[in-house]
């Protein structure tokens, strides 16, 4: 992943509380895909690869645990390891445990959207840095494996 993708999906019902998050985050840099519902959400999952999915947890009589638990159900899908931020006006025990160990952050409703740019960002820098040391590393098998064959 280069350092210049930002894709994100958020996964938000509220028109308004959506195009502003996504003015903020386009402000930024980061490029985003808005689905209003839990169907629209697993369509773009299963078609595109994100670096991020912000997900509301409660889309109108849908629950956002449930696009999480799409994500990190198939160990094969392209998706599986993006970082997850959940977004709730309450977490309460019961979503809490829905979501345990399977989202990178969460935001509790109302907040400033430069909190949600702020994690974006630690997340982006985190991936970045992985991303790097891992270039390195194939960097490194090149050298070695070129250095033995001559």
């Amino acid at each position: 992943m280069a350092s210049h993708m930002k894709t994100v999906l958020l996964v938000e019902d509220d028109a308004q509380g959506a195009q502003v998050l996504r003015e903020a985050l386009t402000a930024h840099g980061f490029t985003v895909l808005w689905a209003d519902c839990l169907a629209r959400a697993i369509q773009l999952l299963a078609n595109q690869r994100f670096n991020c999915v912000v997900v509301d947890m409660f889309l109108g009589t849908e629950r956002g645990s449930r696009v999480i638990q799409q994500i990190r159900r198939n160990k094969q899908d392209f998706n599986h390891a993006t970082p997850v931020v959940a977004m709730s006006g309450s977490f309460d025990a019961g979503l809490i445990t829905e979501v345990r160990g399977m989202v990178n952050a969460a935001l509790v409703k109302p907040f400033n959207p430069r909190e949600l740019v702020g994690i974006m960002e630690k997340i982006f820098e985190g991936e970045n840095r992985r991303q790097e040391a891992l270039d390195a590393l194939r960097g490194g098998e090149e050298d070695s494996q070129g250095q033995e064959a001559a």
